[in-house]
């Protein structure tokens, strides 16, 4: 039995198989690695979003608590200053002044920021890869006399399509990833 030749063979089967290997690694770190950077544009852009929240929230605070500190009382007030303590700050606010924090003007500064932040972090929805950018707050079901809720929320979703290797064994040329930011203040 000659043996010559057969190593040709078995090449040539191994070929196609390493390849194909090497398609997958390479789309399964390149995915991981959009998913992340978008994973961390959203979670950016969802905290410059609700830092306008936050700075208007102690913009309605220092005006409340300036308000009381100039009211005389009877009793002597303790040490009462115009700048709250951070952590004083959803004590100081009354049901109007989280409507205030609801209201579209907010809502559409916090969303343009939002929008902005993930801009400058290379999502551009010029750019035809970025699909949507969806800014939501406050989060469903909040209102502003509802004790139940102690935090507003704010959500990033961002959607984009990357290319891929495989894309002609998909039937597709790109596939739709989606990262989700989530950033938080307490209101209550």
């Amino acid at each position: 039995m000659r043996r010559k030749g057969q190593i040709l063979i078995v090449v040539a089967v191994l070929i196609p198989v390493l390849l194909l290997l090497l398609a997958v690694a390479v789309d399964a770190g390149r995915l991981f690695i959009e998913r992340g950077r978008m994973k961390r544009a959203a979670q950016a852009a969802a905290d410059a979003g609700i830092s306008v929240v936050a700075e208007q929230m102690v913009t309605l605070a220092v005006a409340r608590q300036t308000v009381m500190a100039s009211t005389p009382s009877p009793t002597p007030p303790g040490v009462m200053t115009a700048t709250p303590f951070p952590g004083d700050v959803p004590a100081w606010l009354q049901d109007e002044d989280r409507a205030t924090l609801v209201s579209d003007v907010i809502l559409g500064f916090a969303a343009t920021e939002a929008v902005e932040y993930a801009n400058r972090n290379g999502f551009d929805v010029a750019n035809p890869d970025t699909l949507a950018i969806v800014v939501t707050y406050p989060q469903p079901g909040y209102a502003p006399g509802d004790a139940s809720l102690p935090v507003l929320r704010l959500l990033v979703s961002i959607r984009q399509r990357a290319t891929v290797l495989l894309a002609g064994l998909l039937s597709d040329q790109w596939v739709d990833l989606t990262a989700d930011g989530q950033s938080e203040i307490p209101q209550r």
